[in-house]
């Protein structure tokens, strides 16, 4: 399970970044924006 990242804790971003993709040459990135109150839509699921 991938680590995510919110607004809501204290996790650093750039850290975690620059720890995880030391290793790569290239890095393709893919952004996304979930509100979490659209987990409304799910919940009967």
């Amino acid at each position: 399970m991938p680590e995510i990242f919110d607004n809501l804790d204290d996790q650093q971003l750039g850290t975690a970044l620059k720890q995880s993709l030391a290793g790569f040459a290239t890095v393709d990135v893919a952004t996304g924006y979930f509100d979490m109150r659209g987990w409304d839509s799910f919940k009967d699921l």
